[in-house]
């Protein structure tokens, strides 16, 4: 049986130790909600750029579509079916044998083999359903990083990691899916955050798994951007070459200026210079590199011991720790009687 005196003693050094472990959560390592929250609205920002253009492209493409298939008409030469005859042929003789949809008794391959000819480059039936995709999926690990720095009990924290391992995965095989159709080989991934309940400072292990998530999923933001930014190149570029050849369209007229034109020609080139120079300032395409620079600007100032926000908690913690053990060894001293 524990002596009065002694339990005293216990209960004092238990509310001491409960009183250290409120102090170091309430200082705890700094969690970056400010830059995550950048890195969020940047992602937010440049997707809806990206989204907006796909009704130029589909225009554009339709465009380019079509003046292909008239080119290849004026040429002599008539759009032409080729693997089609015996399609319909063997599904008939598959049916008699299966009695099934086609769609259960022809490959994909055999579709696929019928097909008209010629096949154009720019197709805007196909749109760009994948790297939509990838926009939705940087958003979602975006989102899941700000849960993960915003969970305040075991329960949220739990639930963050869950979080974020699924749209680390999600935007892994996103991009993979994109580079594997481009015939690039893939990323490979990262293991995934793992949960441990039960254990000390929670906010200590928000910044340990906030750590863990960008260090990993650092090369995975960079493709995704990379792949954002070639497409709106490749959407903007019609855009922006209207506006370059109506620029160099006016550079050649002043060049047969008169002083009866003069002022016209002035007047002309100065409105074509401004709109080319609008049209390249608002090219979406460096707001996907910026996704791909304040990721990493986070993964650096997460590793970086000289950061001053760690520094400043760091210090916090020693602080806490420091008064807390003070605290406990004076009540203790207080309790037994003795002064040294």
């Amino acid at each position: 049986m524990v002596p009065f005196r002694s339990a005293k003693v216990l209960s004092t050094l238990s509310l001491a130790l409960g009183a250290l472990v409120l102090g170091l959560a309430a200082c705890s390592p700094y969690v970056y909600r400010e830059e995550i929250a950048s890195f969020g609205s940047g992602v937010d920002t440049s997707v809806a750029a990206f989204t907006a253009m796909t009704p130029a492209y589909a225009a554009w493409a339709t465009e380019q579509r079509d003046g292909e298939l008239l080119a290849f008409a004026r040429n002599g030469d008539k759009p032409l079916t080729e693997g089609c005859d015996d399609l319909e042929l063997r599904y008939e003789e598959a049916f008699e044998a299966a009695g099934a949809p086609a769609g259960d008794l022809l490959t994909p391959e055999d579709y696929a083999a019928c097909r008209v000819t010629p096949v154009p480059v720019n197709d805007p039936d196909k749109g760009l359903p994948n790297l939509e995709g990838l926009g939705q999926a940087l958003k979602d690990y975006a989102a899941a990083l700000f849960v993960l720095t915003d969970a305040e009990d075991e329960a949220a924290l739990e639930q963050a990691f869950g979080q974020l391992n699924a749209s680390a995965t999600s935007l892994l095989a996103t991009v993979n899916e994109e580079l594997a159709a481009r015939s690039e080989p893939p990323l490979e991934s990262a293991g995934a955050l793992v949960y441990q309940a039960g254990l000390t400072y929670l906010r200590q292990r928000r910044f340990d798994a906030l750590k863990q998530a960008v260090n990993a999923n650092d090369a995975v933001v960079a493709t995704a951007a990379d792949l954002l930014a070639e497409a709106a190149l490749y959407i903007y570029s019609p855009t922006l070459g209207e506006k370059k050849d109506a620029l160099e369209t006016a550079e050649n007229r002043s060049a047969e200026v008169t002083a009866e034109t003069y002022v016209a020609v002035w007047s002309d080139l100065n409105t074509a210079r401004d709109a080319y120079v609008a049209a390249l300032r608002a090219s979406p395409i460096y707001a996907f590199f910026k996704i791909e620079t304040t990721h990493r600007a986070l993964r650096d100032s997460v590793n970086d011991p000289a950061n001053r926000a760690q520094l400043e908690a760091l210090y916090g913690n020693t602080l806490a720790l420091k008064k807390a053990a003070e605290a406990a060894l004076k009540a203790v001293r207080k309790e037994d009687g003795s002064s040294s």
